[in-house]
């Protein structure tokens, strides 16, 4: 049996795998075994379809920049793998490699951070969210839109670890 010969024809040709198999008096389990450890193949152009390469990139994409903008003053920027959102023109958050900000739409102020941090007395990893004006509430959002009465909290003024 040639197998050469079983390759050539198989790749120059539209023959089916069983066409194939029937032909040369090959099971069809051997002629599939074959053609996936060799890595058979047709010519794309003699196929409908396309063929397609998998692409994995491990570097940062750079020099990407995409702006969307609804002409009324909301717009998100995407630069770099950065990103800016903006309401009314102001910017009220963005990503970015310190971390997830959130500011403050009428002055533009920082009003808190969300990020990973490392524990200084033990060394553990963590999510980190700071609060950097009068406070720090957390609540769930209600139904209507609003938010509700909050379970947490917190005074910048009262510090407690445990």
């Amino acid at each position: 049996m040639n197998w050469d010969e079983i390759r050539k024809e198989f790749e120059t040709s539209n023959v089916t795998l069983k066409a194939l198999a029937e032909k040369h008096d090959i099971k069809i389990g051997t002629l599939k075994s074959r053609k996936s450890r060799e890595g058979w193949s047709r010519d794309p152009t003699k196929k409908d379809a396309t063929k397609k390469q998998k692409v994995a990139t491990l570097e940062p994409v750079t020099g990407v920049s995409i702006t969307t903008d609804d002409g009324f003053g909301s717009k998100v920027i995407i630069d770099n793998g950065e990103i800016e959102a903006y309401r009314n023109n102001n910017k009220i958050a963005a990503i970015n490699k310190e971390g997830f900000f959130v500011f403050d739409d009428q002055s533009g102020e920082t009003v808190g951070q969300l990020r990973d941090e490392r524990d200084t007395i033990n060394n553990q990893m963590r999510m980190g969210l700071h609060s950097y004006r009068d406070g720090l509430h957390l609540g769930f959002m209600r139904s209507d839109g609003n938010t509700s009465d909050g379970w947490l909290t917190m005074d910048p003024n009262i510090s407690f670890r445990n």
